[in-house]
């Protein structure tokens, strides 16, 4: 049994790595639309914890989805 790296088990991760993260950005902006506020001045210029506490559980929810439909 190998239990080296191959190398295609590397790029399937680098693609599927790009892929998550294309999907949280676009999540991140389907949540700042779906709200309607503007998530940079309410958590960086307004300090306001609830806000980041909530989207903080949405992208963890949004994360575990994209990881289940990812690993099938």
């Amino acid at each position: 049994m190998n239990t080296g790296l191959h190398p295609a088990y590397i790029l399937s991760s680098i693609v599927y790595t790009i892929i998550g993260l294309s999907l949280m950005i676009i999540s991140v902006i389907l949540v700042n639309s779906a709200f309607s506020l503007n998530l940079k001045k309410e958590l960086l210029e307004e300090h306001n914890m609830a806000t980041g506490i909530v989207v903080a559980g949405i992208f963890i929810a949004i994360s575990i989805i994209i990881a289940s439909a990812i690993s099938g």
